[in-house]
């Protein structure tokens, strides 16, 4: 029996309110998502906010399949206007609220120097993933290009042989002048991208495309095929090409970006722009809305600001104790426990005491839940 995939971020544990962040693991099909949902524990004071991971390949049946279900406790951040608009049209609470507002704008940056850095003509961050036969993020249609870098972002811990053999097809190809041998850091991936001129985003199906954004935000511009899920809302005729799916248009539209290389600050700048009005549309229309309709006193925007750091890291799957449904549905002191452990936050300075700290927590969640 597969096991329920949602993952929950206690983001305020207080008597008047408890608000989860809620995540779906990766690798699961959203057709899933309405039956894990429906062994969520309904209590008055609880509410779940979820975001999308991966966008459906149908949405209205999609959106529909929620019916089945009670929705009173949800709300539910969409990536796209269509799917927001579904969900409100089935009497949902939903906002309009692309995910990708909340990357890490202080890791993925223009480092100082970067415009001398500039080793690879175009970058490609994603898995090697296959799915029904298909390869997801198609990678074929990057062999025009020379100088290329590519990051396996390795989010599937367990690739299947036909995955590595396609990773080995790909990597031992001779424009691949750049491949990660381990897992890197954000902070290694964003130095990566530093010392790049082109972003390539070349699936057609997606959720909120967090590469993409880590691109804009470094400064390089984007060259992206059609796709569906929500990438396409940070591109526009300055900082992106987005072209018909071949070998022949990819490597056209790098080589018009390196001949004309936009300002990569304008880039950045155009970006936060834009993911500073999703991040308040997450302050004012779901904090800002929750706290005044449960009576809790802070102010909005200086919670997220200060709950800030706790928020990328969920909203992104950064933590490793997120809690389980099954801690979820725990009853008594034993589940009241569980909630207020994982509700304390890591201090974000003096981290070896923050370390020992979280350290500590974890023990403690493992003896109260009895994992």
């Amino acid at each position: 029996m597969q096991k329920n995939p949602l993952k929950f971020f206690p983001l305020l544990v207080s008597k008047r309110l408890k608000i989860f962040l809620t995540v779906i693991q990766d690798g699961y099909d959203p057709q899933s998502v309405p039956s894990a949902f429906s062994v969520i524990p309904r209590r008055e004071n609880e509410v779940f906010v979820f975001r999308d991971t991966w966008y459906p390949e149908k949405v209205r049946e999609y959106v529909e399949s929620f019916k089945k279900i009670d929705t009173s406790n949800l709300i539910f951040l969409s990536n796209t206007e269509e799917i927001h608009e579904e969900r409100k049209k089935h009497g949902m609470v939903s906002h309009f609220i692309n995910i990708d507002c909340f990357l890490d704008s202080e890791v993925f940056n223009i480092m100082p120097g970067a415009a001398g850095r500039k080793k690879y003509d175009a970058v490609y961050n994603a898995r090697f993933f296959v799915y029904a036969g298909k390869e997801i993020k198609r990678h074929f249609l990057t062999e025009g290009i020379t100088n290329l870098a590519l990051i396996d972002s390795y989010y599937n811990s367990w690739p299947t042989d036909y995955e590595l053999r396609l990773r080995d097809k790909y990597i031992k190809r001779p424009n691949v002048a750049y491949y990660n041998k381990r897992v890197l850091p954000a902070t290694a991936v964003a130095d990566v991208l530093n010392q790049s001129r082109v972003g390539l985003i070349l699936s057609e199906l997606e959720g909120a495309c967090k590469a993409s954004g880590e691109y804009l935000l470094c400064g390089l511009p984007v060259v992206s095929t059609p796709s569906v899920g929500g990438r396409d809302i940070w591109y526009d005729n300055y900082n992106s090409i987005i072209c018909n799916p071949t070998k022949e248009a990819v490597n056209n539209a790098v080589g018009h970006f390196l001949k004309n290389m936009p300002d990569p600050h304008k880039i950045r700048k155009r970006y936060l722009e834009l993911a500073e009005k999703h991040e308040m549309r997450f302050i004012n229309d779901v904090i800002g809305r929750l706290f005044e309709k449960y009576g809790i006193r802070s102010d909005p925007k200086e919670f997220f600001e200060r709950n800030k750091n706790g928020i990328i890291k969920a909203w992104l799957c950064l933590y490793r104790d997120y809690l389980t449904i099954d801690q979820l549905n725990a009853r008594g002191i034993k589940r009241d426990l569980v909630v207020w452990i994982a509700g304390r936050s890591r201090p974000k300075r003096w981290w070896i005491w923050g370390y020992f700290l979280h350290r500590l927590k974890m023990a403690l969640l493992r003896a109260v839940s009895g994992h």
